[in-house]
């Protein structure tokens, strides 16, 4: 059990850059990906080792607002669907104060991401990098310091 305490905050991370490695290569995010990020975070709530200091309330809003926001960003900014479902399961892993950090970092990877792509004459890129790359920004910030 200790061990599970110690691993839980890495699971989503390392999904998510599972995630990000094979929508690099593919454009598309698998769904058993979101889908085991968000059984995951449910099923440490239930065990006892949430991957962060969350309560049930935090979780499932997160959760919520993931899916809200990831529906919207899908259906009027070009959001791909794996993203969006990632998106969702991060909801539930981090809560809602977490989620707008891991947002909040993505928009600014992304942009990063879009100008260097520009800058080789690129158009498209995928969106799973930036994601995954700040879910584990964040994490390493919350395991250094915590809340």
């Amino acid at each position: 059990m200790e061990t599970l305490a110690v691993l839980s905050p890495w699971i989503a991370p390392a999904l998510a850059l599972v995630a990000a490695g094979i929508d690099v290569r593919t454009r598309e995010i698998p769904d058993w990906i979101p889908i085991t990020i968000a059984v995951w975070a449910l099923g440490s709530m239930i065990g006892g080792f949430p991957p962060y200091p969350l309560d049930w309330v935090s979780v499932l809003l997160g959760g919520v607002i993931g899916l809200a926001v990831g529906w919207a960003a899908f259906a009027l900014l070009g959001f791909g669907g794996g993203d969006a479902k990632l998106v969702a399961a991060i909801g539930l892993t981090v809560g809602p104060a977490g989620l707008l950090q891991v947002l909040c970092g993505s928009a600014i990877l992304g942009g990063a991401i879009a100008i260097g792509v520009a800058a080789f004459g690129g158009r498209a890129f995928a969106y799973g990098p930036a994601i995954a790359l700040s879910l584990l920004g964040l994490t390493v910030l919350w395991v250094i310091q915590p809340f």
